[in-house]
């Protein structure tokens, strides 16, 4: 009991501290008015940092995804946003702000230093409750991340046998691709084996376009549309260090959320960067469902998807992707083009697990 009463004292202590906190931050921060609309700030991160999102409600004052908090100990702040509605227009909102300000300190305090730059981003496209209710509320933290990071150098267990990455570019000659990456938390493994065996190919002529991607950064499961979910970063650089860091930034800006995966927006987007990529590769995650599959309307190239994570039952969603767009799977020892020339009623039996082709579609046949 007295060890409750004493941590409750020594929290009611910081209370005061991070209001004057607060308020030297408030009056001291560089202000900017800005009259685009934002669903999300906009990403303008150099190659060594990271940004993490912390969402808050138009209005209040309590930080809606707290865990994202955690992230914040994998790099060094260096400049902290606040974003903010100008609603009512006329209104005063430094009290607001001073709660918000005080509020993040509460929770992040120690990780905050004197030397970071605080900006004050007010937005003034609204003129209701409803508009503003849809601008992005809250604080983008960016911070630097460290150079001893190392994607090849990622620790795994001693038992993991799945090196479906390193195999399948190994095996096939493919040369100008766009390489599409999921690189959410799962996927450390597999990311490792692309950078592997980056280092021990020359990217010249094999590759054109990277696109990494983390299904929306930190954005809220609520607020992730089809085909705006975003997350997505992008290189063409040759040279293995930028990309490295490119990966890293995309890496460490996510922070899980919903199992679901926005692929196809990641892909849409290395077409559009890279419309004569000759090969097109996806590097996913089997266990994740694909968000967006109604988008693969919008893919006329075909696409070569690596599955990682396949020891059971091939995720149907990917087989429909690549035989909708003409494309190929790749498992560790089996590469399967030609998909799209399986006729309907005919089956396709993978790892233990039985497809049939129903109404164009693969579908699995359960076990009795």
């Amino acid at each position: 009991m007295k060890k409750i009463i004493t941590i409750l004292f020594l929290l009611l202590l910081l209370i005061p501290i991070a209001n004057s906190q607060s308020e030297d931050i408030l009056s001291s921060a560089r202000k900017e008015v800005i009259a685009n609309y934002l669903t999300q700030p906009e990403n303008k991160l150099q190659l060594n940092e990271f940004r993490i999102l912390l969402h808050l409600n138009y209005g209040e004052t309590e930080i809606k995804n707290l865990n994202a908090v955690n992230h914040l100990s994998l790099g060094k702040i260096k400049r902290i946003n606040l974003y903010y509605s100008a609603y009512p227009k006329g209104g005063n909102f430094d009290n607001l702000n001073h709660k918000r300000i005080s509020n993040l300190l509460k929770n992040v305090g120690d990780l905050v230093y004197d030397s970071i730059q605080w900006r004050l981003v007010r937005q003034t496209d609204c003129s209701n409750d409803i508009e503003a209710q849809k601008l992005f509320h809250g604080f983008e933290i960016i911070l630097e991340f460290s150079e001893d990071i190392n994607l090849t150098a990622v620790q795994i267990d001693s038992t993991f046998k799945d090196f479906v990455v390193e195999k399948v570019l190994n095996r096939n000659d493919w040369n100008e691709m766009l390489i599409v990456t999921d690189m959410t938390g799962s996927m450390g493994p597999y990311v490792s084996q692309l950078f592997l065996w980056l280092k021990l190919n020359t990217i010249d002529d094999k590759i054109k376009q990277f696109v990494f991607f983390n299904d929306g950064d930190t954005r809220l499961d609520e607020n992730k549309v089809i085909g705006q979910t975003d997350g997505i970063y992008q290189t063409k650089s040759k040279v293995y260090e930028e990309v490295e860091k490119i990966a890293i930034q995309c890496m460490l800006s996510g922070s899980g959320g919903d199992l679901e995966e926005n692929d196809i927006e990641a892909v849409l987007r290395g077409l559009k960067l890279c419309p004569d990529c000759k090969e097109n590769i996806m590097i996913v995650d089997n266990n994740s469902p694909v968000r967006d599959l109604e988008l693969i309307k919008n893919i006329n190239h075909p696409i070569r998807i690596i599955i990682c994570g396949s020891s059971g039952k091939i995720n149907s969603e990917y087989l429909n992707l690549a035989r909708r767009t003409n494309g190929s799977i790749h498992l560790m020892e089996q590469d399967l083009y030609e998909l799209i020339k399986l006729n309907e009623g005919e089956t396709l039996e993978l790892n233990g697990t039985s497809y049939k082709i129903e109404k164009n579609k693969f579908v699995e046949i359960k076990k009795i």
